[in-house]
């Protein structure tokens, strides 16, 4: 045999046992050589698929596709290789094909040829590695475990990072049994027996070590029978921690909120209701409102008298954009009434456009009840000690209130004059001499009233960082008014301070007061938190026909 004829015995020979099509067509298309592999895939022998085409052997569409293939090929004049997925008559399958023109003696294109593969094994392979790839990267890098027994409960699958909060290492319980391994644990061979009668199981398991949420399978084999139990575990220790200290959380704040009656809120702008805390709805009276409640209803607890002003600060806040801080009353189911404390602001979307209201409400009754009480105590004991001072002062020391201070004098005389240093006091003097000389005051009065009055200007210097000079005249009635915004004189120590010569303490008059009341005709006297007045008058104040200031 000569070494042409071996060579086709050997093609011939290839093409007849390979699993690859071996394919080849003339320019109309027609099979010209069809090997065993091709044969099968056109489901027909290669007697009968030699002379036909393709239009003829397969379904139209899967033809179509081959023909325009073929088409392109031959146009080109040269090879191509390439990834196919084929529907063959009812089965997806991949190819990987390669198809170039042969040419007759003269090099003119008379045909086709082809060698196809079907790679679907290998791709479905490949994608079933990319696909184990990703699941032990999952396994490695989350907190879940897998695993698997058979129905004895032998373990053949244990591995997962979740097997770290255990104190496991990846399979080393493999091939155990799972009634020896949690024994000591009825919840989970529980879980164990139900997945083998074949129920699917879900769980969570807690212990000192953290909590696991598992799920339990059943595997069935071909008849249906169960073979074994297969799952999944995740770690949840750290939500599960998360999830109790946000509960400590809101039942602190729900506690914190009960004993301060405070309680939250917020008005959804969008749809005009309001929502609120537990607490918020108990100091309305009302069990906790989960669906909210409208605004206008909301609005009904508020005291006829304040209900106008609380809807203006809410309008004035929504109109200006700024944080609001109010009192008002409520009266409540039963017609009791509450004085309530409300502090909100505008929560924004994106485009700056009000969609809530955050708010706070609490109940100050008690508060504004005490801040009342001891409003009415100060005021019945600067009412005592006014009615003591004046009898024992024989009127002379008067005990008044800033607003009946204001009531007492008469037109002033002179300019406002800042002390707010030692060294101005001489300053004051000159200012009063000069002002006191112009009002017909004699020299020899003078001197006394200076002295007195820069005792108290030194007075306001020392404890209030400075003080304000001016003089008034009430007809004949010169008054020189010495007003700081000190502290206030301790009321405990004004019978000493006024009546005992020579007593002094850092919040009294000065050692020199009881000298005032002897040298000016009446004193008066408003002291509280905002400051001190002290209004000292003497007579001898000529008479003008108007009260025009003299400097």
């Amino acid at each position: 045999m000569s070494i042409a004829n071996k060579a086709q015995a050997l093609l011939d020979a290839i093409t007849e046992e390979t699993n690859d099509m071996v394919f080849a067509k003339d320019l109309d298309g027609r099979y010209t050589l069809v090997n065993p592999a091709a044969a099968r895939f056109l489901q027909t022998s290669k007697k009968k698929a030699v002379g036909k085409k393709d239009e003829d052997l397969l379904p139209r569409k899967i033809a179509r596709g081959i023909i325009n293939s073929d088409k392109e090929i031959l146009e080109s004049g040269t090879s191509r290789s390439f990834e196919e997925t084929r529907n063959i008559f009812g089965s997806e399958r991949m190819f990987q094909t390669t198809k170039a023109p042969y040419r007759d003696e003269g090099g003119n294109i008379s045909g086709l040829i082809g060698i196809s593969r079907d790679i679907t094994e290998q791709k479905l392979g490949e994608k079933l590695k990319e696909s184990n790839e990703r699941l032990r990267k999952v396994i490695v890098g989350a907190p879940i475990i897998l695993f698997a027994a058979d129905k004895d409960g032998i373990i053949t699958v244990l591995e997962g990072k979740g097997l770290e909060m255990l104190g496991q290492r990846w399979g080393e319980n493999v091939g155990k049994s799972v009634y020896d391994i949690y024994h000591d644990q009825p919840e989970v061979l529980g879980a164990f027996r139900r997945a083998l009668a074949g129920e699917i199981v879900s769980s969570t398991f807690e212990d000192d070590r953290g909590a696991l949420e598992a799920t339990f399978s059943p595997i069935f084999d071909g008849r249906g029978m169960v073979s074994g139990v297969i799952g999944v575990a995740l770690d949840v220790t750290r939500r599960k921690r998360m999830k109790k200290a946000l509960q400590r959380s809101q039942e602190n704040l729900a506690e914190a909120q009960r004993i301060a009656h405070l309680g939250n809120m917020v008005w959804d702008l969008s749809d005009n209701h309001v929502f609120g805390s537990d607490e918020a709805w108990r100091l309305f009276g009302l069990p906790p409102q989960k669906q909210g409640l409208a605004y206008d209803r909301l609005l009904r607890f508020v005291h006829s008298d304040d209900r106008q002003y609380v809807e203006n600060i809410h309008n004035e806040t929504l109109a200006e954009k700024k944080p609001y801080d109010i009192e008002y009353r409520v009266v409540l189911p039963g017609n009791s009434e509450r004085t309530f404390r409300g502090q909100g602001e505008i929560v924004f979307d994106s485009k700056g456009r009000p969609i809530h209201l955050h708010s706070t409400v609490q109940d100050v009754t008690r508060h504004k009840r005490t801040e009342e009480a001891l409003r009415k105590k100060d005021s019945d004991i600067r009412k005592a000690y006014a009615d003591v001072f004046s009898a024992v002062t024989q009127e002379k020391l008067l005990i008044l209130t800033a607003e009946e201070i204001d009531g007492a004098v008469g037109e002033p005389i002179s300019p406002a004059y800042f002390v707010s240093s030692f060294e101005k006091v001489s300053g004051s003097r000159t200012h009063l001499r000069e002002v006191l000389r112009k009002v017909g005051i004699s020299e020899e009065e003078l001197d006394e009233i200076i002295m007195a009055s820069s005792e108290a200007v030194t007075n306001g210097v020392k404890h209030a960082d400075g003080c304000e000079v001016q003089v008034y005249r009430l007809q004949k009635t010169c008054q020189i008014r010495i007003s700081d915004r000190g502290p206030g004189i301790d009321f405990s120590n004004l019978p000493k301070a006024t009546l005992v010569s020579g007593f002094s303490t850092k919040k009294s008059l000065g050692m020199g007061f009881s000298v005032i009341l002897e040298i000016f005709d009446r004193v008066l006297l408003a002291t509280g938190k905002e400051g001190t007045t002290l209004v000292l008058e003497t007579g001898g104040c000529e008479q003008a026909e108007s009260n025009e200031k003299v400097l």
